[in-house]
């Protein structure tokens, strides 16, 4: 059975840059869907592409043909399928010829169910073209886009209209049809030269034969020769291209040609922030800004075109008007926002909505002021508190500055220069400009402990209000951005090394919304507890710690996430040891004979009949000594490395003693011992839930 290869082209007016990377997705990971469950997938490899005016499918290595092979399927229960003397009845007949086989072909199965009436029915090779024409549409119709589309007579909807489809099975066309086109093997080059037609053959011809009439099919290709031309052009101006992640990938699925061209800022625009300045010229032109090798912004700017070059200038010149009028608008903005000091605008957050059940933002600035001053005491930073307040009171009021509602991305960042501008102390200014720090994993923290406190402040009011009304998110599902929120107070408290009881501190924030949720504080606590356990989790995880690590140190109960920190990195670095492996197979066996049996309190020492039982008695006090006073001086090696002496004395009793002997006093007071230990140690983990490296492997040893 020979293999091929499996070209689809859907060819279609533009599509929005933003929608191309998830549409693309989908469609591979529905045609691998679709493959397997028809049974032609095999080692086939299936890749995607896509431009604005275009969605690839490659597969390689596709079985030509689903072969014919053997099912067995089954039809009635045997006392409804056959008669006493073993005839078929009527619905067996049916069964058999619903299935085109002969009755004689009948025959008794067992199944888990029961005996039922069954048949070896024999399916026929279906050609892989055939179950593409039949899966690709299906495939392509499904795609969830954003927004659809209707066009011609609006019987059918996509994305955008449909104008060419290529569907080549190893260079022969698979016959299907999408939205009233029919497939064939001609594409179109790039529309700058006119749409040329092309014929294309394979794969490898059809990307050879687009990049030469100017399409490059793949978008990390397109990404970087765009990234390479603007520090190209950046040097030619004689600076650096500021170089943006997020804005060279929304170009890679901008353009279909990689080009860029090199326009001018006037002069009298350079006096705006660089903030606003690169902000405004990548928001309104996405286009990059040109830094100067000493700082500063150079009076260039980088913006895409879909086409090789402009030789007579005018989309230069297009774009420098373009440019110009946005950062005109900028600077008027600009200056009738410093026409009043930024606190005078503070009354104004009163007409501007947090959200309709929990108040305005002027509601939301009062609380974080408050909830700062709290946090400040209980981080053991009181000659932070006073610049902390201060900058929540104002950390919101860019809100309903007129720079803030044509650039909202610079919300924060706008009231940090306002402030900055008058002159305000800098942990201020500088607390405000980035109290939405950290907005994503990889985002800078805020700067100093006063920007700490009020981004903490303004993501935990947040979490206590929305979870105080049950939005609680579930799923894919987290309208208030509530995950990034919550992952944000843990990266801070975690890189800062502060110490903060979340429980209290969560139920302190909802009781400062008084009567406007309903839930009682304690309530919204437990709610956002296991929620903060997930993010902890996971940014743990993130840096390099195993699960079960994790779970032994959180299931010890809660505690800071210094100390979290601490007792999961001492694990991860102790558990090759051969006494730690000895440990946590003992625990497991400690919590396996305690788990169904009554606690009895205390160990009676003078119940003890075997020495291994003193020995381990005696081993245990002395580690408890130790442990505590290793806790205490936050030294987690020296703490772990005193629950491991135990390995020996504990295996010791295990081999030497009969836990569950006949006599009950002795049993139950062996059972308390046990008992004592486990608990004994659970401040630092609950080692139970570690998996030992000898369970690993045989587990693995499981796995085929």
């Amino acid at each position: 059975m020979s293999t091929g290869e499996f070209l689809f082209e859907l060819r279609t007016e533009e599509i929005p840059a933003g929608f191309l990377a998830d549409g693309t997705r989908e469609l591979r990971e529905r045609t691998v869907k679709g493959l397997s469950e028809a049974g032609l997938l095999g080692d086939a490899t299936v890749d995607v592409y896509d431009t604005p005016r275009r969605l690839i499918l490659r597969i390689n290595g596709l079985a030509s043909e689903i072969p014919a092979r053997e099912t067995e399927v089954t039809g009635p229960p045997k006392k409804a399928a056959f008669k006493e003397d073993g005839s078929p009845t009527p619905a067996a007949l049916g069964f058999a010829k619903s299935h085109g086989a002969d009755p004689s072909a009948l025959r008794i199965v067992t199944t888990p169910k029961g005996e039922y009436a069954g048949l070896t029915k024999k399916l026929p090779a279906v050609p892989a073209t055939e179950v593409l024409s039949k899966l690709i549409p299906v495939v392509v119709a499904s795609i969830p886009w954003p927004k659809l589309m209707r066009w011609g007579e609006g019987v059918e909807s996509f994305v955008r209209p449909v104008h060419g489809i290529v569907a080549l099975f190893d260079g022969e066309v698979v016959p299907l049809s999408l939205f009233g086109i029919a497939s064939g093997r001609e594409t179109v080059g790039h529309r700058s030269a006119g749409d040329p037609k092309i014929e294309v053959k394979s794969f490898d011809d059809y990307r050879a034969k687009l990049k030469a009439a100017g399409v490059w099919i793949d978008a990390s290709e397109r990404r970087r020769i765009l990234l390479e031309r603007g520090r190209e052009l950046a040097s030619e101006a004689g600076g650096m291209m500021h170089e943006d992640e997020r804005l060279l990938d929304l170009l890679s699925h901008l353009t279909e040609h990689p080009g860029l061209l090199c326009g001018k800022i006037r002069e009298e625009f350079l006096a705006l922030p660089e903030e606003v300045l690169i902000t405004a010229i990548r928001e309104h032109q996405k286009s990059f800004v040109v830094e100067k090798p000493d700082g500063g912004i150079a009076p260039y700017f980088l913006s895409p075109m879909d086409q090789t070059g402009d030789s007579a200038g005018a989309i230069t010149r297009g774009n420098e008007w373009v440019v110009a009028a946005r950062l005109s608008d900028a600077a008027f903005f600009f200056a009738e926002d410093r026409k009043s000091a930024l606190g005078e605008k503070a009354p104004k957050l009163a007409k501007l909505a947090f959200h309709e059940k929990l108040g305005s933002y002027s509601d939301k600035a009062a609380r974080m002021e408050e909830l700062s001053g709290v946090l400040a005491d209980e981080l053991g930073l009181p000659g932070e508190r006073q610049a902390a307040r201060i900058a929540a009171g104002l950390a919101k009021v860019d809100l309903v500055t007129e720079m803030v509602k044509e650039l909202t991305d610079l919300q924060g960042i706008v009231g940090g220069i306002y402030l900055r501008w008058e002159r305000a102390s800098e942990p201020v200014w500088q607390a405000v400009y980035d109290h939405y720090r950290p907005k994503s994993e990889s985002d800078e923290l805020p700067r100093g402990a006063a920007g700490g406190i009020v981004a903490l402040a303004d993501k935990i009011d947040s979490l206590a209000g929305f979870f105080g009304l049950g939005l609680i998110p579930s799923g894919s599902k987290d309208p208030y951005a509530l995950r990034r929120a919550a992952q944000g107070v843990i990266r801070i408290l975690l890189e800062n090394g502060w110490n903060l009881d979340l429980d209290a501190i969560s139920a302190r924030a909802a009781s400062l919304y008084g009567t406007k949720i309903s839930a009682p504080p304690e309530d919204v606590a437990n709610r956002l507890r296991p929620f903060w356990v997930e993010r902890i989790r996971y940014l743990l995880e993130r840096r390099g710690l195993r699960y079960d690590e994790i779970a032994a140190v959180l299931a010890s109960g809660p505690a800071p996430l210094p100390d979290i920190v601490g007792r999961a990195t001492a694990i991860a670095a102790y558990r090759e040891s051969e006494h730690f492996r000895t440990l946590i197979l003992a625990f497991k066996r400690i919590v396996n004979i305690i788990s169904d049996r009554p606690d009895t309190g205390a160990v009676d020492p003078a119940l003890f009949v075997e020495k291994a039982e003193r020995e381990l008695w005696d081993a245990y006090g002395e580690a408890k000594t130790r442990v505590d006073d290793s806790l205490a001086a936050r030294n987690y090696p020296e703490a772990l490395a005193a629950i491991a002496r135990l390995a020996e004395p504990l295996d010791r009793l295990f081999v030497d003693v009969m836990v569950l002997c006949e006599d009950d006093r002795v049993r139950a007071n062996r059972v308390a011992l046990l008992r004592w230990l486990s608990r004994g140690f659970s401040r630092f983990a609950v080692f139970s839930e570690i998996v030992a490296e000898r369970e690993t492997k045989k587990e693995t040893a499981g796995v085929s």
